[in-house]
């Protein structure tokens, strides 16, 4: 075999549970062996295996990622939004994009310093304007420097909002 990782990585990685990942090595749809009671996934086969559901992204500079997406609570908080990841074959998280269920607005994205500028976090727009009946970008005035930036590169609408109903949060 060559480079390996856990079930539980590859799990994250192929966005899929845990026990899918094990019925996948047991029925030798990846190549995996048993190593004290637990799954080394041979990485080559995980991807793929998981070609066959979804396509692998490959930036200009050489990142290679698929997108996963999963109903999941923002780190710190306990409600669920929707979540788009951006992950390495090495199962690494390297851009996160999170969409407010109710109100479809971003409520965050970021990605990896080191591969800011590859159009990362733009594929993750998509592919999230893709899946959902809207996405819409925050008012300038609640974005970053940077967010604002990304916002008017991609594109898209921004929420609306009642002047008054404004009044009530200031």
């Amino acid at each position: 075999m060559t480079a390996t990782i856990t079930a539980a990585d590859a799990a994250a990685f192929a966005g899929v549970t845990v026990d899918t990942i094990r019925h996948w090595c047991r029925m030798g749809a990846v190549r995996a062996t048993k190593v004290a009671g637990r799954w080394v996934i041979d990485q080559v086969s995980l991807l793929r295996r998981i070609r066959l559901d979804r396509p692998l992204h490959v930036t200009d500079y050489g990142t290679a990622y698929t997108i996963t997406y999963a109903l999941a609570p923002y780190p710190g908080e306990l409600v669920d939004l929707h979540r788009f990841q951006a992950v390495t074959p090495t199962g690494e998280v390297i851009s996160e994009l999170y969409v407010d269920p109710v109100t479809w607005v971003i409520a965050n994205v970021e990605t990896a310093q080191a591969y800011r500028g590859e159009g990362i976090a733009t594929s993750l727009y998509h592919a999230a304007l893709a899946k959902l009946p809207q996405v819409l970008h925050a008012r300038p005035e609640h974005r970053t420097a940077d967010g604002n930036g990304w916002a008017e590169a991609v594109g898209g609408d921004t929420e609306d909002y009642d002047e008054e109903e404004e009044e009530v949060y200031a």
